[in-house]
């Protein structure tokens, strides 16, 4: 039986300790940062993340943060913020919420519309 949806991959995904230090080999790109405010990116490391893009030749920008579970307003928002700025590289720091409104903003950026499904089970 074939899947009846798309699924959403992104291509490199990277966690854990050292990250960070994963950006400064993307010479000359343009980085979007998706991130769950001061609590989760202290100026320090947002700080750290613009010296490593900017030293390999790129620009960077952040978002408003995301502080709850995405809404589709939610991830529209940020999809808008980050459309005129055209991004090579999308980062999410921080959970889920964080990481799933950077998918959904992928999503809008790539293919221009974010359709989401919602299934109800019977228990």
């Amino acid at each position: 039986m074939a899947n009846s949806f798309t699924p959403l991959a992104a291509s490199s995904i990277v966690a854990g300790r050292g990250s960070l230090d994963f950006l400064g080999t993307f010479t000359g790109r343009r980085v979007a940062v998706i991130h769950g405010g001061p609590d989760v990116l202290p100026e320090k490391t947002g700080q750290r993340l613009i010296s490593l893009v900017e030293g390999a030749g790129g620009k960077c920008m952040f978002t408003s943060p995301v502080l709850h579970e995405p809404f589709f307003s939610d991830i529209r928002r940020i999809s808008g913020e980050i459309e005129n700025y055209g991004p090579d590289l999308l980062v999410a720091v921080g959970g889920g919420a964080v990481i799933d409104t950077a998918k959904g903003a992928h999503r809008i950026l790539v293919q221009g519309s974010c359709h989401i499904h919602v299934c109800r089970g019977i228990a």
